[in-house]
Formats: structure tokens, sequence, C-alpha cells
């Protein structure tokens, strides 16, 4: 057996479209897929490509104009926002949000979101390689200035920040992460248990 990493990303799906209805059935893909490749032969404009990794975000104006933006897949949350304000605008008639089945952040199991643990503890590397980092160079050493930090003091605007040991901080941040993640928990629980028993929680 070789140690190869599993790199099967599935393929682009659609994960939330304004108007399902307009989605093409089994057989006329086949006959859109054609008819795409022969543009792509006769005009030479190649759609872009949508890589593994990434969100797409495509919409259609009333004028049939189409416009695409991709967004990293950490930003999920934003592209659902964008989705709704892109609804909200009266030139926009149609809305997508594409990815790779594979990397669906908006799934749920078991009432959470798998993809939400990950980019929050990529984000924590991502503080921890900086902190070391800066502990490396010699410009923050064992403290740091840090005024935005969960459970730290608040700082008036203007304050240039408060003296701290960022590993302390750092540890304040994943130990308040695990509690509220604890509680939300016990809610989900509660009132999935509430639900099963026929009782109103």
């Amino acid at each position: 057996m070789s140690n190869e990493p599993n790199l099967n990303f599935g393929s682009p799906t659609i994960f939330f479209d304004s108007h399902p209805e307009e989605q093409e059935s089994y057989l006329y893909s086949y006959w859109s897929s054609l008819k795409s490749n022969l543009k792509i032969a006769f005009t030479g404009e190649v759609p872009k490509f949508h890589s593994p990794g990434k969100l797409r975000i495509i919409w259609w104006t009333h004028d049939g104009n189409q416009g695409l933006k991709d967004y990293e897949l950490h930003e999920y949350e934003q592209v659902r926002a964008n989705f709704d304000i892109l609804l909200n605008m009266p030139e926009i008639r149609r809305v997508v949000i594409q990815g790779y089945s594979g990397q669906n952040p908006y799934v749920l199991v078991n009432g959470t979101n798998p993809w939400q643990e990950k980019f929050r503890r990529m984000e924590r590397e991502a503080r921890r390689a900086k902190a070391l980092q800066k502990k490396a160079e010699g410009k923050g050493g064992q403290d740091a200035i840090f005024d935005d930090f969960i459970g730290g003091p608040k700082i008036e605007k203007g304050k240039s920040g408060t003296l701290v040991d960022i590993d302390d901080v750092i540890e304040q941040n994943d130990r308040a992460e695990e509690e509220r993640r604890r509680v939300d928990a016990d809610k989900i629980w509660k009132e999935n248990e509430g639900l099963l028993s026929g009782e109103m929680v």
C-alpha cells in the first residue's frame, strides 16, 4: 500500500441556487456540454477553471450577463452573505454558489459543522506561528502588543495597547473557544433531546 494522501475532492457541484428549477437535467447536461465545447472551439474563450479549495459565486442579470467571483474555502460565511446581498439586488436574476462535493463547508454532521473546527484550528495555528515568528525575530520577545483578544482588557481607541504575555493570550482564547463550543453543543443536545421526547424546551 502506498502512503499517498487521498486527494479526491469530488466534482464541482452547486451548494446553493436561487432558482433550482433552472438546473440542467441529466440528459440536457450532455447537450449543454457539447454546446460549450463547440463555443470554446469557435471563439477561443475558455471559461475560468474552478480549482479545488475554492468556492465560486456565479450570478446572472436580467440582461443575460454573467459574473463570477472565487473565494477561499475558509471564507464560506462571506460567500453565503454575498449570496444574500446579490439576491436582494434588483438587476440580479439568479445566484449560484459552487464548490467541490468533497469540500462542502455548509454540511452538518450530527448537528455540527466539521469545517468550522478545521478553520478555527487553522486560525489558531496561524496566530501561534505569527507569535513564534515575532519571538524568533526578537520583535515580540515573550510579550507582544495585543489589544483585540477574547477575554482580555478592552482598550479605548487612541491608546496603543497593553503589554501582555502572548502565550497566555493564546491559551485564554483556546479555553474560551472550547467553552463556547461545549455550551453550544450542550444547547443543541438539549434541544434535540426535547424534540425527541415531545416536551417543549
